[in-house]
């Protein structure tokens, strides 16, 4: 076992108080599988989740802790509580498809089901999941997919599942990937926001009161690469900046 650590910029600002209860079985963290950090940031999680924000989204919740922390286990722990209140879907999106099968471990590490998580890569295009229930593992390149001609997407089938009115999990892995999602001026004109940063915002928007969490060791390079991030509450109402745009700018 190694000590954490954290930047002193980050040590000199006090934690929130929180005093969410999170619905999980006591032998998870007695027995070590969910470590104190781990506890931490699914308590955090489950704090920001239990408020909305002044346009009545509900609050979203961002964890950067860094390589090693055990991320992974974290986002089992938050869905796993969740199951635990009723809310028996839930969505992991992340890289590739080859990280499905570590968030099959993480979620048995901890004593969760792994059998739960569906493949939605298996899904045709424009088809909504049969399965009632379960945790579905989607790539941030399938997230994106259109086949314009057919009038079909693979984002829209998902909305359907859930149900406008879902307000179960939805996890950002690796959520830097979504960095562009903001036209920026640059020498030779404006930069496009990037598809996969479009149709994570668009999921965002289409489900208001699902319980949006961003996980990346490294959220964002620049502050433009936070705009992906429309569930924190850093602009909109009863913020100083109206827009994602004025955020940046100012």
């Amino acid at each position: 076992k190694y000590p954490l650590v954290e930047s002193s910029a980050m040590a000199s600002v006090l934690p929130p108080k929180a005093d969410y209860k999170p619905v999980l079985p006591s032998k998870v963290v007695t027995s070590g599988a969910l470590s104190k950090a781990q506890l931490e940031a699914t308590i955090y999680a489950g704090q920001a989740h239990s408020a909305l924000l002044p346009d009545g989204r509900r609050k979203g919740y961002m964890c950067g802790d860094g390589t090693g922390v055990g991320k992974g286990r974290e986002i089992a722990a938050i869905i796993w509580d969740n199951w635990n209140q009723g809310r028996k879907k839930a969505m992991w999106i992340s890289q590739n498809k080859g990280l499905m099968a570590d968030a099959k471990r993480d979620i048995g590490d901890i004593g969760f089901n792994p059998d739960l998580v569906i493949d939605y890569g298996k899904t045709k295009m424009g088809e909504v999941p049969k399965a009632k229930q379960g945790i579905m593992f989607v790539t941030f390149s399938t997230l994106c997919k259109k086949d314009v001609e057919a009038k079909k997407s693979r984002l829209d089938p998902l909305v359907d599942w859930f149900g406008k009115d879902f307000d179960g999990v939805i996890i950002f892995d690796e959520a830097h990937n979504m960095g562009n999602a903001l036209a920026v001026k640059a020498e030779r004109g404006r930069t496009q926001p990037s598809q996969t940063a479009l149709a994570g915002v668009t999921l965002q928007d289409s489900i208001p009161n699902a319980r949006i969490g961003y996980f990346s060791a490294t959220g964002a390079t620049e502050l433009k690469n936070y705009t992906y991030a429309t569930r924190l509450g850093l602009w909109g109402e009863g913020t100083p900046f109206p827009t994602g745009e004025r955020f940046v700018s100012e």
